[in-house]
């Protein structure tokens, strides 16, 4: 009666390494990490900046294997602070991307605004530094800085169009022409 208890028992223990080692190790392995450093600053005073007074909530990312494909996207909260940069990192599959583009999002998804009144958005192509990532490595971009007037920020919905706004209806309801985030849309079919 031993001899089963105990064979019972390691079988047991033997399954549940063998389930555990499936769930845990093999579906890392074809991920890899992207990290980006990123630095938020005062175009005024230079001074570093955390995300809310830059009016960055969210690091987007959206890896293109081609130019015609659907991309995959990974988002990352900001966490830049007064003291120094932030680092948005994401897991994807693993491979060489034609092209990977980074955007800066507000709260509402909308695109934050830089210093020179454009979306804050870089691109990574094929030939930069960080279009690779290795099967169970980590590829890190180029750090980036943005500049930010964080007095004049714009404010989606309130009719006047601010910064890198694309149109701002006075609104913030999507399906109208103008997005709740302040981007050109296609006006719903009526």
């Amino acid at each position: 009666m031993k001899h089963n208890t105990l064979r019972s028992t390691i079988l047991s223990a033997t399954m549940a390494l063998v389930v555990s080692s499936v769930l845990v190790g093999c579906s890392d392995q074809s991920d890899g990490t992207v990290r980006l450093v990123y630095h938020l600053q005062n175009k005024q005073t230079g001074q570093a900046i955390d995300c809310q007074t830059a009016g960055v909530a969210q690091i987007q990312f959206l890896f293109y294997g081609s130019a015609e494909s659907t991309p995959i996207e990974r988002t990352a909260s900001c966490n830049a602070t007064a003291d120094g940069p932030g680092t948005a990192s994401v897991q994807v599959p693993a491979q060489t991307y034609e092209e990977i583009a980074v955007h800066m999002l507000r709260d509402d998804q909308g695109p934050s605004c830089l210093s020179n009144l454009s979306k804050a958005t870089w691109v990574f192509r094929n030939s930069d530094q960080g279009a690779k990532v290795p099967a169970g490595g980590s590829t890190l971009l180029q750090d980036l800085t943005a500049e930010f007037y964080p007095d004049s920020l714009p404010e989606c919905g309130n009719g006047v169009r601010e910064a890198c706004e694309d149109c701002d209806d006075g609104n913030r309801t999507s399906g109208d022409g103008c997005s709740a985030s302040c981007e050109v849309e296609q006006a719903a079919q009526q």
